[in-house]
């Protein structure tokens, strides 16, 4: 962060700085890759899994205001509404496994390691 956040503002600004950080978020990601992959963890299925889901909430919440924006409606409470609707139906799912691990006193999150 402390190198290509700086190197992104002052060659492309605030573009540049997003790069930046999402260079230095990569790199973060890689480093700490390797060193649970060395542990016998290997996370990438899950981590690919939740990106695309963090993409599509994050799309279908896109689409749904530029639809509402297109046919008129500015207000920025129902925005706001109906992303947190959209990105909430799209999360659903991992939550309400969550919360039946719980009613049935399970463990919520448990470490597999591959052979």
């Amino acid at each position: 962060i402390a190198l290509l956040v700086p190197l992104g503002w002052m060659f492309a600004g605030f573009p540049g700085l997003v790069i930046g950080f999402a260079g230095s978020e990569l790199l973060r990601y890689a480093v700490s890759l390797v060193g649970t992959l060395r542990f016998g963890l290997d996370g990438r299925r899950q981590d690919a899994v939740m990106t695309g889901v963090g993409a599509l909430s994050a799309a279908l919440g896109w689409w749904a205001v530029s639809g509402l924006t297109a046919i008129g409606f500015d207000n920025v409470y129902l925005h706001a509404l109906v992303i947190f609707v959209v990105v909430s139906a799209v999360w659903s799912p991992w939550l309400f496994t969550l919360v039946r691990r719980l009613q049935r006193g399970e463990k919520l999150f448990t470490l597999e390691a591959t052979s």
